[in-house]
């Protein structure tokens, strides 16, 4: 599984054929296993997970279950790709499955959005004007979870405080 510093090789930037964008992104995998993982399968399990990727519990996951999460690095175009496709690959060859209760969740990287104002707000924006199209994607019980309001229930942009959407010159 390619893992490292993507910021070392130029080439991890490159698009593929799912992953258009050089933008990097951390991916949140939560899992489930059917039956109660031996030591010797979690042995197995952490030495196919990429060094710079995280293991840990989560308990948003089906309880009668066992569940776990995992966590990517910063990660990259082609070199992401290839990297999820040979872990889910692995994680299905392996037993480990999905239900309502599991979820993928996708980090991207923001920080250039810092370096310009109007880029900020205009990104802040975009995500108020298409949270309803966002979350329409989710089944319902993700959608109605704590872990998943809408942006519209925030204290930011309800109907109480307004002024932070007031004040959005786009130019």
């Amino acid at each position: 599984i390619t893992t490292g510093k993507v910021e070392a090789n130029k080439d991890a930037y490159k698009s593929s054929d799912l992953i258009k964008s050089r933008r990097m992104f951390g991916v949140e995998f939560e899992m489930l296993h059917a039956q109660r993982p031996t030591q010797d399968m979690y042995k197995d399990f952490a030495s196919k997970t990429p060094a710079l990727w995280g293991i840990t519990q989560d308990a948003s996951l089906n309880s009668s279950m066992n569940g776990i999460e995992v966590n990517t690095c910063p990660i990259a175009g082609a070199n992401a790709e290839k990297s999820i496709r040979e872990y889910t690959q692995y994680l299905t060859s392996n037993d480990w499955i999905v239900d309502n209760s599991c979820g993928l969740h996708v980090h991207l990287d923001g920080a250039d959005l810092l370096s310009s104002y109007v880029l900020l707000k205009r990104s802040i924006l975009a995500f108020i004007v298409f949270d309803d199209i966002m979350l329409s994607m989710l089944p319902d019980n993700r959608r109605a979870n704590r872990y998943c309001s809408p942006l519209s229930a925030s204290k930011a942009v309800n109907n109480r405080d307004r002024n932070f959407i007031k004040g959005f010159d786009l130019k």
